[in-house]
Formats: structure tokens, C-alpha cells, sequence
């Protein structure tokens, strides 16, 4: 595990977008519990948006969404900003977790939250 623990630095901005309401609430309450400041929305579109008006540390997306999927997302994201996209981490409720090229991380939905933890943390160093 990195050497940073979760809420550690309580200045880390997290975007979190997903199209499942009640998961996305679920989770930026874990994240906020932690210590981070987590924007959500549930339009990928919106994010895009978000991200070229607001500096994030770290991305969290789901991979499978109407209107523009998260790899979609991922690609939009790092073409709108290029070297100052923050790292992307993928949600997926696949069983196997698929490469997202530019994804930093790639983790199934169903991992444990200690899993989900580190690679928060470890992308956020």
C-alpha cells in the first residue's frame, strides 16, 4: 500500500461520475469519510465540462454509461487537457476488468473497498 493514507491530504478534489444514482451516492460517501472533496455528476458530458473549468486530482468514472461510455469519457477528457489531465480510474461491473486505454487503473466494482483505497491514494501520490 502507498504511503499516503486516504484523507490524508484534505485538499484532494475527486470527479466522480456514474449513471447508477445510488451507487455514485454510496461511494463519494465512502470518499468524503476518507477526507476528499468529491464532485459528481452523472453525465459524462458534464464532467468533460467540469474538467476544463475545474482542477481535479483524481477521475473516477464508470466504464459502461449511456451517451459516452468511460473510456469515451477518458478519451475526452485527456484530449480537453492533455499533460494536466488528472489520472483516470475506471469502475467496472464487468467480472474481469478490461484495459481502458488511459486509464491509470482499471478496477471491477465488486473489489473489496480496500482495493478501491489503495489505488485511490496511489494515484492521488
Amino acid at each position: 500500500m502507498s504511503g499516503v493514507c486516504p484523507g490524508e491530504d484534505r485538499n484532494r478534489k475527486l470527479l466522480v461520475v456514474d449513471d447508477d444514482t445510488l451507487f455514485l451516492g454510496g461511494l463519494v460517501r465512502l470518499l468524503q469519510s476518507w477526507g476528499y472533496h468529491a464532485t459528481v455528476t452523472s453525465d459524462p458530458f458534464e464532467a468533460v465540462a467540469l474538467c476544463t473549468t475545474l482542477a481535479f486530482d483524481l477521475l473516477i468514472t464508470d466504464l459502461e454509461m449511456p451517451r459516452l461510455d468511460g473510456a469515451g469519457l477518458t478519451a475526452a477528457v485527456q484530449q480537453a487537457l492533455g499533460e494536466a489531465c488528472p489520472p483516470i480510474l475506471v469502475l467496472t461491473g464487468r467480472p474481469q476488468a478490461p484495459q481502458v486505454l488511459g486509464a491509470a487503473a482499471v478496477i471491477p466494482k465488486s473489489a473489496d473497498l480496500s482495493e478501491l483505497i489503495e489505488a485511490s491514494a496511489d494515484l492521488m501520490e
